[in-house]
């Protein structure tokens, strides 16, 4: 739940300009660039709920991404970061 502080904020913050951009910034800021794997970090953070199937399947709502790249490009800080 939201407390009345909280709700408040997110509706301020729906007003900003290119909202989507800052708040991928504020993802690991202090690993430079790497603008599109953060906002592809920043979209799994808000997709998806969790699901069940009849038989009892859990579906979606923990996230999977696979960051590719070469040897210390931040693909951990991400990870990280985000947990």
């Amino acid at each position: 739940m939201f407390t009345l502080h909280e709700r408040h904020e997110v509706i301020r913050m729906k007003q900003e300009e290119d909202l989507y951009s800052k708040l991928s910034r504020s993802i690991a800021p202090g690993v430079y660039g790497h603008n599109d794997v953060k906002k592809g970090v920043l979209l799994q953070l808000f997709g998806g709920i969790q699901k069940k199937t009849k038989e009892g399947i859990k579906l979606r709502g923990d996230i999977n991404i696979c960051i590719v790249g070469d040897p210390a490009t931040a693909k951990s800080q991400f990870l990280k970061y985000i947990c």
